[in-house]
């Protein structure tokens, strides 16, 4: 059988404040550059391979003998990684393999403009159905000691093959039928819910809107954009689908003079500045730019006219 095939990536996007984000910083606390270095190779190896890697005793130790690192130290960095939620827990104990909702993310909008991409469904943490060129491969796993059959449903094509995971992860049989389904299941087991809780389809058209409504100095959202999806998509999560934060912030921004330009860069803030990442939308719920750290001009008092001179 021909093994299924992961289109890695040629270059990935690394945010240059990631080291500002809580899962990093942990690490970072406990390993130092070390651990952070860690994670960006490993980021590095997983788009290399695709949006998944596994992570078995061969390749942690090809991968510390590359990093020049000891492999103890890898596997407790490893850990670190799991414990904090920068890679999906469930799915290592499970498979043995390194992934996040983030990771999957971006490998997938990324190759938006591939005629097709393959994808274990097993390994799929986040809803495919916008990203029309997935091919979803459901997996039938025979253990040692049962067998388990998992189903996928899909509005693409799906195959399916029977796999066995044991030690060596060797491909026994393979069983292919293609079928046009109509639904999307996508099953994430409880130790999954320590990373990232389970959050509804973002409502992007409501989300403008409520911009729209409340900031009137700036200048109104036409489209939710391809470009703007993912940014709202990552806020969405990061307030875990709280509407109410989004409503807080677009009313602190309007009722902000630093935001609409009363500053000594005249700078303004703008919805695509708002969700652009996890931190300016903090430092605006935060209160890093209201009013009160802004100058004011002083009004002029009136004063009667001077006497014409003599």
């Amino acid at each position: 059988m021909a093994r299924l095939q992961k289109s890695g990536l040629e270059y990935f996007p690394l945010n240059v404040d990631m080291d500002q984000d809580d899962k990093i910083a942990l690490i970072e606390a406990s390993h130092g550059i070390v651990g952070f270095g860690i994670v960006v190779r490993l980021l590095m190896k997983i788009y290399k391979e695709g949006y998944y890697y596994k992570w078995t005793e061969r390749e942690q130790l090809l991968f510390s003998k590359r990093v020049n690192v000891d492999i103890n130290t890898v596997n407790v960095i490893i850990n670190d990684c799991l414990k904090w939620g920068l890679f999906n827990k469930y799915l290592y104990d499970t498979h043995h393999i390194l992934t996040s909702k983030g990771i999957q993310r971006r490998y997938f909008a990324a190759l938006t403009r591939r005629k097709k991409i393959e994808a274990f469904e097993d390994f799929i943490l986040i809803d495919l159905t916008e990203f029309k060129n997935v091919n979803i491969i459901s997996l039938n796993v025979d253990n040692d000691t049962n067998s388990t059959t998992q189903n996928v449903d899909n509005d693409t094509n799906s195959t399916t093959q029977n796999v066995d995971t044991g030690t060596q992860s060797k491909v026994k049989k393979s069983k292919v039928k293609k079928s046009k389904v109509k639904n999307k299941k996508i099953y994430v087991g409880p130790s999954d819910q320590p990373e990232e809780e389970v959050v509804e389809k973002v409502p992007f058209d409501e989300i403008k809107n409520l911009f729209n409504e409340l900031c009137h100095s700036y200048s109104k959202v036409i489209s939710i954009t391809e470009k703007r999806k993912p940014h709202i998509r990552a806020r969405w999560e990061q307030f875990k689908g709280n509407m109410q934060i989004f409503e807080t912030a677009f009313t602190k921004i309007e009722e902000s003079e630093f935001c609409k330009g009363n500053n000594d860069r005249r700078w303004r803030a703008s919805f695509d500045w708002l969700i652009a990442n996890d931190t300016n939308i903090v430092k605006v719920l935060e209160g890093k730019y209201d009013n009160k750290g802004v100058a004011k001009a002083e009004p002029k008092q009136w004063s009667p006219p001077l006497p014409p001179p003599c």
